[in-house]
């Protein structure tokens, strides 16, 4: 499946097409939080994506209100077993799901295996 994504670099936007295969795709609804430049925005996970340079994480965020992309960001959950955990994730791309929606579509990517937590919670997501 071909997919077109936006990249941040810094002040500009590069654009480059990926290829990804879906066949490792997990939609999910979980509840987590997306910090950035010690900001807290609230949102949801709605997907993730194993790829062959780590996990593609769709993140929707309710409010972008003051909300800037910045190339490094985290995400915080809760895992089946309450405990919370971080992500330290690299910035992909943004996007309005209609014109006039207020909330933002993310793509985040991450290496860390902690994304598994969030995985196996999706029976039971929690809310951080």
């Amino acid at each position: 499946m071909e997919v077109q994504h936006s990249i941040f670099d810094g002040d500009r936007k590069v654009h480059k097409i990926m290829y990804e295969k879906s066949s490792q795709n997990t939609p999910l609804d979980c509840k987590t939080e997306l910090v950035s430049e010690g900001k807290v925005y609230a949102g949801l996970v709605k997907n993730v994506s194993k790829s062959s340079s780590g996990y593609f994480v769709t993140f929707s965020l309710y409010n972008p209100d003051g909300f800037v992309p910045k190339k490094l960001m985290g995400l915080v959950f809760q895992t089946a077993t309450e405990e919370s955990l971080f992500l330290d994730c690299e910035f992909m791309w943004f996007s309005r799901p209609s014109p006039g929606a207020k909330q933002l579509e993310l793509c985040l990517q991450t290496n860390s295996e902690y994304i598994l937590h969030l995985l196996d919670g999706n029976k039971n997501p929690t809310t951080p």
